[in-house]
């Protein structure tokens, strides 16, 4: 069994989109501390709003390592 925390997609948002909200800043310390996972619906809400193809192939790519190593 996987522990950690599930992060909502606004949350992911406001932190990919570099807002400097407590919650973003909570993520982040999160993230470096790996305790955070991710369900694929969440992964793809994340994903689908992102307009720039290079951020977007950037991001998918690093989810995708991520999970390689879990």
């Amino acid at each position: 069994m996987m522990n950690g925390i599930m992060v909502d997609s606004l949350i992911w948002k406001e932190y990919l989109e570099k807002r400097n909200i407590r919650e973003a800043e909570i993520l982040e310390k999160l993230i470096k501390e790996d305790k955070v996972i991710i369900c694929g619906y969440t992964l793809a809400k994340i994903l689908k709003d992102i307009k720039n193809k290079k951020a977007f192939e950037k991001l998918l790519k690093g989810f995708l390592l991520y999970l390689m190593w879990k």
